[in-house]
Protein backbone atom coordinates (compact mmCIF):
# COMPACT_ATOMS: atom_id res chain seq x y z
CA UNK A 1 0.00 0.00 0.00
CA UNK A 2 0.99 3.53 -0.50
CA UNK A 3 0.36 6.65 0.97
CA UNK A 4 -0.04 10.43 -0.52
CA UNK A 5 2.34 12.51 0.31
CA UNK A 6 -0.19 14.87 2.10
CA UNK A 7 -1.80 12.04 3.95
CA UNK A 8 0.65 10.78 7.37
CA UNK A 9 1.25 7.39 7.98
CA UNK A 10 0.12 6.60 12.17
CA UNK A 11 2.67 5.04 14.19
CA UNK A 12 0.42 4.88 17.38
CA UNK A 13 -3.36 5.26 17.90
CA UNK A 14 -5.24 5.73 21.27
CA UNK A 15 -8.84 5.29 22.16
CA UNK A 16 -9.89 5.10 25.01
CA UNK A 17 -8.15 2.63 26.97
CA UNK A 18 -6.92 0.77 23.88
CA UNK A 19 -3.81 1.75 22.17
CA UNK A 20 -2.57 0.24 18.72
CA UNK A 21 1.33 0.72 18.15
CA UNK A 22 3.25 -0.12 15.07
CA UNK A 23 5.50 -3.06 15.16
CA UNK A 24 7.20 -3.96 18.32
CA UNK A 25 8.17 -0.82 19.62
CA UNK A 26 10.01 -1.62 22.71
CA UNK A 27 11.94 -4.64 22.37
CA UNK A 28 15.15 -4.83 23.90
CA UNK A 29 17.61 -4.34 20.84
CA UNK A 30 16.18 -1.16 20.30
CA UNK A 31 18.60 2.01 20.37
CA UNK A 32 16.33 3.79 23.54
CA UNK A 33 19.28 6.43 24.13
CA UNK A 34 18.61 7.24 20.47
CA UNK A 35 15.46 6.97 19.65
CA UNK A 36 13.36 7.43 23.42
CA UNK A 37 10.72 5.38 22.12
CA UNK A 38 10.28 3.89 25.96
CA UNK A 39 9.64 7.35 26.94
CA UNK A 40 6.72 7.83 25.12
CA UNK A 41 5.37 4.86 25.72
CA UNK A 42 5.65 5.16 29.26
CA UNK A 43 4.20 8.83 28.57
CA UNK A 44 0.77 6.52 27.37
CA UNK A 45 1.21 4.23 30.49
CA UNK A 46 1.43 7.34 32.79
CA UNK A 47 -2.20 8.91 30.97
CA UNK A 48 -3.84 5.55 30.83
CA UNK A 49 -2.77 3.87 34.40
CA UNK A 50 -1.71 6.52 36.00
CA UNK A 51 2.10 5.83 37.32
CA UNK A 52 1.07 2.07 38.60
CA UNK A 53 -0.42 -0.83 38.27
CA UNK A 54 0.03 -4.64 36.81
CA UNK A 55 0.30 -5.18 33.03
CA UNK A 56 0.38 -8.71 31.57
CA UNK A 57 2.09 -9.47 28.72
CA UNK A 58 0.78 -12.33 26.77
CA UNK A 59 2.51 -15.32 25.66
CA UNK A 60 -0.66 -17.98 25.33
CA UNK A 61 -1.22 -17.33 21.65
CA UNK A 62 2.30 -18.22 19.93
CA UNK A 63 3.27 -14.96 19.60
CA UNK A 64 7.18 -13.92 18.62
CA UNK A 65 7.39 -11.17 21.18
CA UNK A 66 6.92 -12.89 24.26
CA UNK A 67 7.83 -11.12 27.57
CA UNK A 68 11.98 -11.71 27.10
CA UNK A 69 11.85 -9.90 23.85
CA UNK A 70 10.65 -6.26 26.19
CA UNK A 71 12.41 -7.13 29.02
CA UNK A 72 14.81 -3.84 28.82
CA UNK A 73 11.45 -1.98 28.84
CA UNK A 74 9.64 -4.04 31.26
CA UNK A 75 12.40 -3.20 34.08
CA UNK A 76 12.14 0.43 32.92
CA UNK A 77 8.62 0.20 33.68
CA UNK A 78 9.07 -1.44 36.97
CA UNK A 79 11.25 1.16 38.04
CA UNK A 80 8.66 3.59 37.54
CA UNK A 81 5.96 2.38 39.64
CA UNK A 82 4.59 -0.77 37.32
CA UNK A 83 4.39 -4.52 37.92
CA UNK A 84 5.44 -5.95 34.47
CA UNK A 85 5.06 -10.14 34.35
CA UNK A 86 3.46 -12.40 31.46
CA UNK A 87 0.59 -14.28 31.72
CA UNK A 88 -0.79 -17.31 29.24
CA UNK A 89 -4.39 -17.26 30.32
CA UNK A 90 -5.72 -13.45 29.53
CA UNK A 91 -9.47 -14.45 30.26
CA UNK A 92 -8.78 -15.97 34.13
CA UNK A 93 -6.42 -12.72 34.46
CA UNK A 94 -8.89 -9.78 33.58
CA UNK A 95 -9.40 -9.70 37.89
CA UNK A 96 -5.95 -9.07 38.22
CA UNK A 97 -4.38 -6.86 35.79
CA UNK A 98 -4.86 -3.29 35.16
CA UNK A 99 -3.30 -3.42 31.93
CA UNK A 100 -2.42 -6.28 28.84
CA UNK A 101 0.27 -6.41 25.89
CA UNK A 102 -0.62 -8.31 23.32
CA UNK A 103 2.21 -8.33 20.58
CA UNK A 104 1.19 -9.82 17.19
CA UNK A 105 -0.86 -13.41 17.75
CA UNK A 106 0.54 -16.28 15.51
CA UNK A 107 -3.06 -17.91 17.14
CA UNK A 108 -6.40 -16.20 16.80
CA UNK A 109 -8.26 -15.28 20.30
CA UNK A 110 -10.90 -17.86 21.13
CA UNK A 111 -14.71 -16.31 21.62
CA UNK A 112 -14.84 -16.70 25.00
CA UNK A 113 -11.15 -14.23 25.22
CA UNK A 114 -12.86 -11.60 23.04
CA UNK A 115 -15.53 -11.34 25.47
CA UNK A 116 -13.46 -11.17 27.92
CA UNK A 117 -11.38 -8.84 26.91
CA UNK A 118 -14.32 -6.52 25.50
CA UNK A 119 -15.35 -6.85 29.66
CA UNK A 120 -12.09 -5.69 30.46
CA UNK A 121 -11.88 -2.59 28.39
CA UNK A 122 -15.73 -1.79 29.30
CA UNK A 123 -14.90 -1.91 32.95
CA UNK A 124 -11.51 0.17 32.52
CA UNK A 125 -8.88 -1.92 32.14
CA UNK A 126 -5.89 -1.02 29.72
CA UNK A 127 -4.97 -2.81 26.56
CA UNK A 128 -1.99 -2.36 24.34
CA UNK A 129 -1.49 -3.97 20.90
CA UNK A 130 1.81 -4.24 19.17
CA UNK A 131 1.36 -5.12 15.70
CA UNK A 132 3.81 -6.08 13.12
CA UNK A 133 3.94 -6.39 9.60
CA UNK A 134 2.34 -9.69 7.92
CA UNK A 135 4.14 -9.45 4.79
CA UNK A 136 4.36 -13.64 4.66
CA UNK A 137 0.58 -13.64 4.69
CA UNK A 138 0.34 -15.97 7.90
CA UNK A 139 -2.83 -13.76 8.69
CA UNK A 140 -1.54 -13.02 12.33
CA UNK A 141 -2.96 -9.15 11.94
CA UNK A 142 -6.07 -10.24 11.12
CA UNK A 143 -6.42 -11.76 14.66
CA UNK A 144 -5.40 -8.98 16.38
CA UNK A 145 -8.01 -6.92 14.55
CA UNK A 146 -10.42 -9.51 15.40
CA UNK A 147 -9.02 -8.17 19.23
CA UNK A 148 -9.92 -4.20 18.11
CA UNK A 149 -12.58 -4.97 16.87
CA UNK A 150 -14.07 -6.92 20.24
CA UNK A 151 -13.27 -4.09 22.21
CA UNK A 152 -15.02 -1.31 19.65
CA UNK A 153 -11.71 0.20 19.04
CA UNK A 154 -12.10 2.80 15.89
CA UNK A 155 -8.63 1.75 14.45
CA UNK A 156 -7.53 -1.32 12.56
CA UNK A 157 -4.35 -2.61 11.78
CA UNK A 158 -2.97 -3.40 8.16
CA UNK A 159 -0.31 -5.56 7.26
CA UNK A 160 1.90 -4.02 5.09
CA UNK A 161 5.61 -3.11 5.77
CA UNK A 162 6.17 0.36 6.46
CA UNK A 163 9.75 1.34 4.57
CA UNK A 164 11.89 4.97 4.23
CA UNK A 165 14.64 5.27 2.10
CA UNK A 166 15.75 8.70 3.96
CA UNK A 167 14.85 8.18 7.10
CA UNK A 168 15.96 5.15 8.82
CA UNK A 169 17.52 3.60 11.58
CA UNK A 170 19.90 1.94 9.07
CA UNK A 171 17.60 -0.10 7.20
CA UNK A 172 14.81 1.21 5.06
CA UNK A 173 12.18 -0.95 7.08
CA UNK A 174 13.30 1.04 10.34
CA UNK A 175 11.71 3.94 9.61
CA UNK A 176 12.11 7.22 12.01
CA UNK A 177 10.30 9.91 12.57
CA UNK A 178 10.10 13.42 14.43
CA UNK A 179 6.01 14.02 13.15
CA UNK A 180 4.82 13.88 16.40
CA UNK A 181 1.34 15.25 16.99
CA UNK A 182 1.90 17.54 20.26
CA UNK A 183 -0.55 19.73 19.35
CA UNK A 184 -3.61 16.97 20.72
CA UNK A 185 -1.29 14.99 22.90
CA UNK A 186 1.33 16.77 24.43
CA UNK A 187 1.42 14.68 27.17
CA UNK A 188 2.58 11.71 25.36
CA UNK A 189 5.60 13.38 23.92
CA UNK A 190 7.38 15.11 27.32
CA UNK A 191 10.81 14.69 27.62
CA UNK A 192 11.27 12.29 31.29
CA UNK A 193 14.76 10.19 32.46
CA UNK A 194 14.69 7.00 29.90
CA UNK A 195 17.12 4.00 29.23
CA UNK A 196 20.24 5.97 28.87
CA UNK A 197 18.98 8.64 29.43
CA UNK A 198 17.63 9.36 26.56
CA UNK A 199 21.17 10.95 25.31
CA UNK A 200 22.50 9.46 22.19
CA UNK A 201 25.00 7.13 22.12
CA UNK A 202 25.37 6.85 25.66
CA UNK A 203 25.51 3.35 26.79
CA UNK A 204 26.12 1.83 30.32
CA UNK A 205 29.64 2.43 32.02
CA UNK A 206 29.40 -1.71 33.25
CA UNK A 207 29.98 -3.81 30.04
CA UNK A 208 30.70 -7.47 29.29
CA UNK A 209 34.52 -7.96 28.16
CA UNK A 210 34.01 -11.47 28.07
CA UNK A 211 31.76 -14.53 27.96
CA UNK A 212 33.17 -18.03 28.91
CA UNK A 213 30.46 -20.04 28.88
CA UNK A 214 32.17 -23.11 28.93
CA UNK A 215 34.82 -24.22 30.99
CA UNK A 216 35.75 -27.35 29.21
CA UNK A 217 34.89 -29.80 31.22
CA UNK A 218 32.34 -29.70 34.48
CA UNK A 219 31.46 -25.79 34.22
CA UNK A 220 31.10 -25.81 38.09
CA UNK A 221 34.50 -27.37 38.56
CA UNK A 222 37.60 -24.75 38.16
CA UNK A 223 38.55 -23.16 35.84
CA UNK A 224 34.44 -22.86 35.83
CA UNK A 225 32.20 -21.06 33.48
CA UNK A 226 32.52 -17.38 33.91
CA UNK A 227 31.38 -14.05 32.50
CA UNK A 228 33.97 -10.55 32.51
CA UNK A 229 32.53 -7.62 33.93
CA UNK A 230 34.71 -3.99 33.12
CA UNK A 231 33.50 -0.34 33.95
CA UNK A 232 34.12 1.15 30.85
CA UNK A 233 33.60 4.89 32.37
CA UNK A 234 35.55 7.47 33.81
CA UNK A 235 34.03 7.05 37.55
CA UNK A 236 34.07 4.68 40.02
CA UNK A 237 30.79 1.92 39.93
CA UNK A 238 28.89 1.34 42.44
CA UNK A 239 26.96 -2.20 42.05
CA UNK A 240 25.22 -2.63 45.23
CA UNK A 241 21.81 -3.48 44.10
CA UNK A 242 22.88 -4.53 40.94
CA UNK A 243 22.17 -8.64 39.42
CA UNK A 244 22.67 -10.68 36.71
CA UNK A 245 20.66 -12.97 35.32
CA UNK A 246 19.92 -15.58 31.96
CA UNK A 247 17.33 -16.36 29.95
CA UNK A 248 15.84 -18.52 32.09
CA UNK A 249 15.98 -16.36 35.24
CA UNK A 250 18.76 -17.37 37.25
CA UNK A 251 19.93 -14.19 39.92
CA UNK A 252 23.16 -13.24 41.26
CA UNK A 253 23.23 -10.04 43.31
CA UNK A 254 26.42 -8.02 43.90
CA UNK A 255 27.71 -8.14 47.47
CA UNK A 256 26.52 -4.51 48.90
CA UNK A 257 29.41 -2.36 48.48
CA UNK A 258 31.18 -4.01 45.95
CA UNK A 259 32.34 -1.41 43.76
CA UNK A 260 34.42 -1.33 40.36
CA UNK A 261 37.16 1.81 39.78
CA UNK A 262 37.41 2.89 35.90
CA UNK A 263 39.12 0.20 33.35
CA UNK A 264 38.68 -2.11 36.14
CA UNK A 265 37.15 -5.83 35.39
CA UNK A 266 35.97 -8.75 37.69
CA UNK A 267 34.60 -11.93 36.83
CA UNK A 268 31.79 -13.75 38.11
CA UNK A 269 32.57 -17.75 38.07
CA UNK A 270 29.09 -19.92 38.53
CA UNK A 271 30.65 -22.18 41.12
CA UNK A 272 31.39 -21.76 44.66
CA UNK A 273 34.74 -19.89 45.93
CA UNK A 274 36.59 -17.31 48.08
CA UNK A 275 35.12 -13.33 46.62
CA UNK A 276 37.62 -11.05 46.14
CA UNK A 277 37.85 -7.43 44.65
CA UNK A 278 38.44 -9.28 40.99
CA UNK A 279 37.00 -12.66 41.55
CA UNK A 280 33.17 -12.77 42.06
CA UNK A 281 31.68 -16.90 43.01
CA UNK A 282 27.41 -16.99 42.11
CA UNK A 283 27.54 -20.22 44.58
CA UNK A 284 25.60 -22.28 41.91
CA UNK A 285 25.63 -26.33 42.42
CA UNK A 286 24.14 -28.73 40.39
CA UNK A 287 23.52 -27.66 36.70
CA UNK A 288 25.20 -24.78 35.26
CA UNK A 289 24.27 -21.23 34.78
CA UNK A 290 25.56 -20.44 31.12
CA UNK A 291 24.34 -22.67 28.10
CA UNK A 292 26.67 -23.19 26.01
CA UNK A 293 24.49 -23.33 22.95
CA UNK A 294 23.53 -19.35 23.51
CA UNK A 295 21.94 -17.60 26.18
CA UNK A 296 21.71 -14.06 27.57
CA UNK A 297 23.55 -11.82 29.87
CA UNK A 298 20.99 -9.57 31.95
CA UNK A 299 22.49 -6.76 33.98
CA UNK A 300 19.50 -4.84 36.05
CA UNK A 301 20.63 -1.87 38.43
CA UNK A 302 18.96 -0.74 42.02
CA UNK A 303 16.17 0.77 40.17
CA UNK A 304 15.64 -2.96 38.61
CA UNK A 305 15.96 -1.25 35.23
CA UNK A 306 17.95 -3.87 32.53
CA UNK A 307 20.86 -1.29 31.83
CA UNK A 308 23.05 -3.96 30.12
CA UNK A 309 21.80 -7.34 27.97
CA UNK A 310 24.44 -9.50 26.41
CA UNK A 311 23.59 -12.54 23.70
CA UNK A 312 25.90 -15.04 22.40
Amino acid sequence: MSYPDDVDIPVAAVDGSVVGITGPFVTSDTEFGTYSNEEFLLNVYDELLGGSGTILHDEGHGQFYDLSSFQTFAGYAESNGYTYNSTTDIQNATGTADAFVITTPSDAFSQSELDALSAFVDSGGVLFLHDQSDFNGFDATDNHNAIASAVNASFRFNDDQVVDDTNNGGASFTPVTGNFNEAIFPGLFEDRPGIGDGNPGEGPPLTVAQINEDAGGEDLVDPQENVVFENTGDSELELTGYSVSDETDKSYSFPDGFTLSPGDQVTLYSGTGNSTATELYWGQTGSAIWNNGGDTVFVTDDTGTTILEESY
